[in-house]
């Protein structure tokens, strides 16, 4: 059996579940999580990461912060060699689970 290797785009709490199954899945190798950067919250306004980038962070999978993401290339750009990519083999599977602002 081959491992499918799988970027995962989400910043939201709902996705957490699902990243963990695929985390656990033999079938899968979760190479990277994209979501948006840490942001200021609370009253003393400390910066806090998304909620599946902290999940992501615990189990060990690499968690992407872009300022900005707007095509496809933006994507491939993070696993290019010139970007310290240990390899160019990039995602097989991207998988979207509530993106957005």
């Amino acid at each position: 059996m081959s491992l499918h290797r799988l970027l995962f785009l989400s910043s939201a709490e709902i996705s957490i579940p699902l990243l963990r199954r695929l985390h656990e899945d033999a079938r899968f190798e979760v190479i990277g999580l994209i979501c948006q950067p840490d942001k200021p919250a609370g009253r003393k306004m400390k910066m806090k990461s998304p909620p599946a980038g902290g999940v992501a962070e615990r189990l060990g999978i690499p968690v992407y912060q872009p300022e900005k993401f707007s095509a496809a290339g933006d994507l491939l750009a993070l696993f290019s060699p010139a970007n310290g990519a240990a390899d160019a083999g990039g995602p097989a599977l991207v998988l979207a689970c509530a993106c957005g602002r």
